[in-house]
């Protein structure tokens, strides 16, 4: 996040921060939340605009990441955040902007699901991930986000205070599970 968000409002609005490399299955996650649970959530992805609420895409550049996430927190719901979020500074600058609850995400697959996920993403012409438009780059791609990913933590969560909770996700069942009672975990 950039030096700006100091200057920024702290809203109060709950968050579902999706965690995981690419190939895990945040985007899918999003277009099903939003198809089980129609008007519920506000939602910001760094791939596309969405239907569901405020988007935005690389072309748009990181320098609007934050003033986009703004104004998704304004909208009045509780927002989901398709990102990687594989980093702590991404993380951070979430967190720092809301005092809301915020419930973590995080997508725990083999690489070797990881890298299955992502080819058929792009040889299917469902999409390319920003940087990996071809299945030569799938693998260095990972390595990179292996190599870079700051792995989130209890006293990572601790530290921030306020309500949280941490959801791990190894097993579509549980996934599928997390999709179903979601809204009930939120405040009222």
């Amino acid at each position: 996040m950039s030096s700006r968000m100091s200057d920024f409002k702290r809203y109060t609005c709950d968050v579902v921060m999706l965690v995981g490399k690419t190939g895990a299955g945040k985007t899918w996650t999003l277009d099903q939340i939003h198809a089980q649970h129609p008007g519920v959530f506000n939602s910001l992805t760094q791939r596309r605009q969405t239907k569901h609420g405020h988007g935005m895409g690389f072309k748009d550049g990181f320098d609007f990441w934050d003033v986009k996430l703004q104004d998704a927190m304004h909208a009045g719901k509780p927002l989901i955040v398709d990102r990687c979020n594989i980093k702590y500074g991404d993380r951070r600058g979430i967190c720092q902007l809301t005092s809301g609850r915020i419930i973590y995400v995080v997508f725990d697959f083999s690489r070797e699901v990881l890298e299955r996920n992502a080819l058929y993403r792009i040889t299917t012409g469902r999409g390319v991930y920003p940087g990996v438009e071809t299945p030569e780059k799938v693998k260095s791609f990972l390595d990179m986000q292996y190599r870079d990913a700051c792995e989130l933590t209890v006293d990572e969560i601790l530290r921030r205070g306020g309500e949280s909770e941490l959801v791990t996700i190894t097993n579509h069942p549980d996934l599928n599970e997390l999709i179903k009672t979601l809204p009930s975990k939120l405040r009222r």
